[in-house]
C-alpha cells in the first residue's frame, strides 16, 4: 500500500483548506479520507466559517452536508442547519458520516483489522487489561457514527466535575473495548471518537511549513492571554470546550491500528496546543516544561490544569513521540520534551532545588502547584497523582527516550513515582506502614502547614494517622474501605487509578510492589471491585506474564 496527502485552498479564503489522504492498495483499490481545515497559526482574522460541504469521488457524490440532520451544539452554535456546516476557528472536519472514516473509489470492502491479543500485550504499546471479554450490552451501547462537528464521546465541555465516563485514562473506553474484544463495533466507535477531536479549536497549523508547529520556531508564542506574543485573536464562538485536564488519547490506538496520517497529526496538534497554552516563561520557552499550574487559555479552551493536567500532557506527548514516524522532523521535539521533563522532575524531587513545595519526599508524591490548606494540612489528590504514575510507566515502555542521561532521569522519576502506590498498599497492623485497606481516597493530607507553606510528613505512619485518625494496629477485616462516601468499584470510582499505577510498578520491579498488589487482590471485596471491568475496563490493568 502507498499513501499520499494532498491539499488545496478553498477559493480565496485565507484559512480554509481542503485535504485528501489517499491510499493505493495492491490490485488498484483506492481509499480516500477527505477533510476541510480552518486553522492556521498566524494568518490574520481567524474565525468561524459556514457553508455547504460536499465530496465526490469517481464522479459519485460521497458526502453532502445537506443530507446531515440539523444539529446545534450545547453552546448554541448551529453546526449543521439546512445543509450549512459552521466551523469555528482552528477546527477541522472529515467529510464522512454513517460510521465511515473514508471513501473507496470502488466498492467498500469493509476492512476490519484483527490482531493477536497476546502479541499486542507483549508489545507494551498499551496496558494489558483484565477483562476476558466485553459486556454485550455495554458494547452495543457504543456510538458508532461521526459526522462533521459532532463530539461523539469527547465531552461537549471538557473539564466538568468528575469523570467523563469515556475518555479519562491512558486510553478511552472504546479503545479498551477494541483491545479486549477485537470487535467491529468497538472499532467503529473508537474511530468515531478519534475523528470527533477535529471539532475542537486546537488545530494551529504553521502556515510557513504546512505542519503543526515546531517549538524551536516559536519560543515566545502563546495563546495564554496577555503573557507573551500571541497568534491573531479568533472571532466567533467555539462549538465545544477543550480541557487539558480531561482530554482523551482518542487518536493513539486508531493510528496504531490503521496507520492513517490524520490520526498522528491530530495527536501532534493536541501536543502543540498544550505547548501554546502555557506561558513562555512557565514552559521554559521552547523546552516545553509541562506545568500543573492553572492556565488562561484562549477561546474554546478550558482554563485549568492541576496534577491531572500534567499527567495527560505527559501521556499525550509520549504517545505523540511514539507514533510520529522516524522520518518526521517533528518527532525529535516530542522526544526531547519528555526527556527534559524527566530531568526537571528528577531535579526538583531529588534535590529540592526548585523550592520547598517540591522538596524531596519519601512518598513519591507530586503536589498541587498552589497551597491548599485544609485544617492545617496541605491536601493533594492521590488519584490525580496516580494518573502521572501511569503516564510515566507507559512512557518507559514506549522507549521513546533513548539518550542515556535522559533515560536515567526518566527511570529515576519512574521509580520515585512508584513509591506512591506501593506505599499506600502497606501491610495491616504494622504501625510504621500505611494500611492498604484505606488506599482509596479522594484527597490526602501530606504535611502540616507552617506559616505560608508546609513541610512534608516524614513517614507513612504519620500520613496514615493524620488522614484516618487511628493507628495501624489492632485492626481486623480485609475489605478495601476507602474514603467516606466513595465507591470502590473500578468502573465508577478512583479505586482503580492507584491499582493501575501499581500494576506498572509490579511490571517494572519496584521494591515491594508485588506484595502490595497481592494485598489488594486478597481483599474480601476485591472481586466486587473489579466485577464491572467488562463494562468499563479503563482502570482494570493486569500484570503481564
Amino acid at each position: 500500500m502507498s499513501s499520499w496527502v494532498y491539499r488545496k485552498p478553498l477559493g480565496s479564503d485565507p484559512h480554509l483548506v481542503a485535504w485528501l489522504e489517499v491510499r493505493l492498495y495492491r490490485g488498484g483499490a483506492v481509499e480516500v479520507m477527505p477533510w476541510i481545515e480552518n486553522g492556521y497559526l498566524n494568518v490574520v482574522a481567524p474565525g468561524s466559517k459556514s457553508g455547504r460541504a460536499t465530496f465526490s469521488l469517481g464522479g459519485t457524490k460521497r458526502y453532502d452536508s445537506s443530507d446531515d440532520a440539523s444539529f446545534t451544539s450545547a453552546y448554541g452554535v448551529p453546526v449543521v442547519s439546512n445543509g450549512v456546516i459552521t466551523m469555528p476557528h482552528h477546527t477541522r472536519i472529515v467529510l464522512v458520516s454513517g460510521g465511515r472514516h473514508s471513501h473507496w473509489l470502488g466498492n467498500d470492502p469493509s476492512i476490519f483489522p484483527l490482531y493477536s491479543r497476546s502479541y499486542w500485550e507483549s508489545t507494551r504499546l498499551t496496558p494489558a487489561y483484565l477483562p476476558a471479554s466485553i459486556d454485550a450490552a455495554a458494547l452495543n451501547a457504543l456510538n458508532l457514527s461521526y459526522s462533521p462537528m459532532r463530539h461523539v464521546y469527547q465531552e461537549q465541555g471538557m473539564g466538568g466535575a468528575g469523570d467523563d465516563g469515556h475518555n479519562i485514562g491512558l486510553l478511552p473506553k472504546s479503545s479498551v473495548f477494541f483491545l479486549v474484544g477485537n470487535s467491529p463495533i468497538a472499532y467503529r466507535a473508537m474511530i468515531a471518537n478519534a475523528l470527533a477531536l477535529g471539532s475542537y479549536c486546537i488545530h494551529y497549523r504553521d502556515e510557513t511549513t504546512g505542519r503543526p508547529l515546531r517549538f524551536a520556531d516559536y519560543p515566545n508564542l502563546t495563546i495564554n492571554s496577555g503573557t507573551g506574543m500571541s497568534p491573531p485573536t479568533p472571532s466567533g464562538t467555539a462549538a465545544y470546550l477543550y480541557a487539558l485536564t480531561h482530554h482523551g488519547a482518542a487518536c493513539y490506538l486508531p493510528y496504531l491500528v490503521t496507520g492513517w496520517n490524520w490520526f498522528v497529526e491530530e495527536m501532534q496538534f493536541q501536543t502543540t496546543l498544550h505547548y501554546l497554552a502555557q506561558t513562555p516563561a512557565g514552559r521554559n520557552y521552547a523546552n516545553y516544561l509541562m506545568s500543573a499550574a492553572a492556565i488562561n487559555y484562549g477561546p474554546g479552551i478550558y482554563s485549568n490544569a492541576g496534577l491531572r493536567g500534567l499527567a495527560w500532557q505527559w501521556r499525550t506527548c509520549a504517545m505523540t513521540a511514539s507514533c510520529t514516524p522516524d522520518s518526521d522532523s517533528l518527532r525529535e521535539q516530542f522526544i526531547t520534551a519528555i526527556g527534559y521533563n524527566a530531568w526537571y522532575r528528577r531535579n526538583e524531587h531529588e534535590t529540592g532545588s526548585q523550592g520547598r513545595r517540591t522538596a524531596p519526599n519519601i512518598f513519591g508524591f507530586n503536589v498541587e502547584p498552589a497551597p491548599y490548606n485544609q485544617n492545617g494540612y496541605q491536601i493533594t489528590a492521590p488519584w490525580s497523582d496516580d494518573f502521572i504514575t501511569q503516564a510515566v510507566g507507559l512512557t518507559w515502555d514506549l522507549e521513546v527516550v533513548t539518550d542515556p542521561a535522559r533515560r536515567a532521569d526518566l527511570r529515576w522519576y519512574r521509580d520515585f513515582k512508584y513509591r506512591c502506590p506501593v506505599g499506600r498498599a502497606g501491610a495491616q497492623n504494622d504501625v510504621n506502614e500505611y494500611n492498604y485497606r484505606w488506599y482509596h481516597a479522594y484527597q490526602l493530607a501530606v504535611g502540616p502547614f507552617t506559616g505560608e507553606n508546609f513541610t512534608w510528613f516524614t513517614s507513612w505512619r504519620q500520613l496514615f494517622e493524620a488522614n484516618w485518625g487511628m493507628s495501624n494496629t489492632g485492626l481486623t477485616g480485609t475489605e478495601i474501605v476507602g474514603g467516606p462516601g466513595l465507591s470502590t468499584l473500578f468502573n465508577i470510582s478512583y479505586a482503580g487509578d492507584m491499582y493501575a499505577a501499581l500494576v506498572y510498578a509490579v511490571e517494572h520491579g519496584a521494591p515491594g510492589a508485588a506484595a502490595a498488589l497481592a494485598r489488594i487482590q486478597s481483599a474480601s471485596n476485591y472481586g466486587l471491585m473489579i466485577s464491572a471491568a467488562n463494562t468499563d475496563g479503563r482502570r482494570a490493568f493486569k500484570v503481564r506474564t
